[in-house]
């Protein structure tokens, strides 16, 4: 490996696409994903209604398919089916997402078109949504977890179930633990996140592998994932195309308030 090779996997992002569909999207390590996604919908609120656990899943096809040549073509990071045909989504944002909200409402519409169109009963599909961001998505609450779905404002009665979303903001968790609020991970979803988010030093991470076999799962796919030459270059490929991402994204927003500030001038101007 080289030096420049090196260099950046020194602070590996683990909530890279790449890494996180090597772990969620391989059926070699389904029992992952299942306990995973079990780990978020028991962190459903205490007076929100609970829906079951999983059982047993099977992955289905992460591209939907499009019905003109028009639409857009939506691809997901991990897509499930259960056993109960419940249809499971599970998507990892890195990078800021302006139209991350009626983004993922389109996509779950679109599955549950599919699933519906496709022989299902309206009343039998349902599709849940996990979005892990490591960026901020709402900024009237500091919860870095929130459940979403379809209510009666009078009463929050849940009649339309054919849809929910589950968001997880990582930098909210991670600034509990710098304000030594969640010093410790009390649950198996917070020790997944803790691991994802990179939350913790090394010894850390090594604490809870002792105490929960996932993270030492993880880690031990951490190790063959930056080994395998064609993985780690994927992913390293995902690491320029970030930064250049970035670059692009404040290069507009400058250009945008340049304007902005020019618009502002010159109707100042005007009204003078």
């Amino acid at each position: 490996m080289s030096m420049d090779n090196k260099a950046l996997l020194k602070n590996f992002n683990r909530l890279s696409d790449r890494f996180f569909k090597f772990v969620f999207a391989n059926p070699d390590y389904k029992d992952l994903l299942i306990s995973f996604l079990n780990d978020v919908l028991d962190n459903t609120p205490k007076n929100a209604e609970r829906i079951k656990p999983i059982i047993d899943l099977n992955y289905a096809d992460r591209e939907a398919v499009a019905y003109n040549q028009h639409e857009k073509l939506p691809r997901f990071d991990v897509i499930a089916l259960t056993e109960d045909k419940r249809i499971f989504h599970v998507e990892v944002q890195v990078a800021q997402d302006k139209n991350l909200l009626p983004r993922m409402l389109y996509y779950v519409s679109k599955s549950y078109i599919k699933a519906t169109s496709e022989g299902e009963s309206y009343s039998d599909v349902q599709v849940i949504c996990i979005v892990l961001a490591n960026f901020n998505i709402f900024n009237d609450s500091s919860n870095w977890y929130s459940l979403h779905r379809l209510l009666n404002v009078e009463n929050n009665s849940w009649h339309i179930r054919g849809m929910e979303f589950h968001f997880i903001e990582i930098p909210k968790l991670k600034a509990e633990f710098k304000r030594k609020e969640k010093s410790w991970p009390a649950t198996g979803l917070e020790r997944v996140l803790y691991y994802f988010g990179s939350i913790g030093g090394e010894q850390d991470m090594q604490a809870l592998a002792e105490q929960d076999a996932r993270i030492k799962k993880f880690m031990e796919l951490e190790r063959e994932f930056t080994k395998d030459p064609n993985l780690l270059s994927n992913y390293l490929d995902w690491k320029v195309e970030k930064k250049f991402y970035n670059a692009a994204l404040k290069d507009r927003e400058e250009i945008g308030e340049r304007r902005g500030e020019k618009r502002g001038e010159k109707r100042g101007k005007q009204i003078g």
